[in-house]
C-alpha cells in the first residue's frame, strides 16, 4: 500500500482546524478575527506576501509584567502550530538572542507546558500568559543559556540589570 501524499503544513484538517478555532475563541475575547487581544498581548496569524492567511504561524507579543524588570517592554514571539496540532504542542520563538534562563540561543522557550505537560485542551492564552509568567520567574532547574543562569545565580544585579537593558530594547507593540 502506498503512504499518503503529504499534504501541505499550511492546511488543517477538519478536526484541527475546529480545534484551532475553539482554542482562538477560548484564548481571548471570544473575536475569531484576525487577531486576539487581551491585557496587552497579541496574537495574530501571519499573513503571507500574496495577502492570504497562514495559520500555522502567529505572530505575538507578550507584555512584560507590570512591577518586575520587564514591565513596558513588549516581547515579540512567534508560535509555530505543526500538522499534529493540538495533539502536539505549537514551538514559540522569541528572537535569536533573547536574554532569559529558559531560552535557547535560537530563541526558543523552554516551558513545561510546551513540552512534557503539554495537553490539546492547553489554550494559546495559556500559553503567552505561561511565558509572561516565565519571564520574571524563571526555572534555574532547566537552564537554556549558561550565562543567563550564571548571571542569576551570582550576580543577580547584573542580571537584573540585563533584563532591564533588554526591555529598552522592545518597548511598544508590534
Amino acid at each position: 500500500m502506498c503512504a499518503p501524499a503529504p499534504r501541505p503544513s499550511y492546511l488543517l484538517s477538519l478536526p484541527n482546524f475546529l480545534c484551532f478555532f475553539l482554542w482562538i475563541y477560548a484564548s481571548g475575547n471570544g473575536d475569531t478575527g484576525a487577531s486576539c487581544l487581551f491585557q496587552g498581548f497579541v496574537a495574530k496569524p501571519e499573513t503571507l506576501p500574496d495577502g492570504s492567511v497562514n495559520l500555522m504561524v502567529w505572530r505575538c507579543v507578550i507584555p512584560g509584567k507590570p512591577g518586575t524588570d520587564w514591565e513596558g517592554g513588549y516581547f515579540p514571539l512567534t508560535l509555530q502550530f505543526d500538522d499534529n496540532y493540538p495533539t502536539t504542542a505549537p514551538s514559540c520563538r522569541f528572537p535569536a538572542g533573547f536574554f532569559h534562563i529558559n531560552v535557547y540561543d535560537s530563541g526558543v522557550v523552554c516551558l513545561s507546558i510546551l513540552g512534557d505537560a503539554w495537553k490539546p485542551s492547553i489554550t494559546v492564552k495559556q500559553v503567552l500568559v505561561g511565558i509572561q509568567e516565565l519571564l520574571d520567574d524563571p526555572n534555574p532547574n532547566s537552564a537554556a543559556q549558561h550565562r543567563c543562569y550564571e548571571l542569576y545565580k551570582k550576580n543577580m544585579p547584573e542580571y537584573r540589570n540585563k533584563v532591564r537593558e533588554q526591555t529598552k530594547r522592545y518597548p511598544s507593540r508590534m
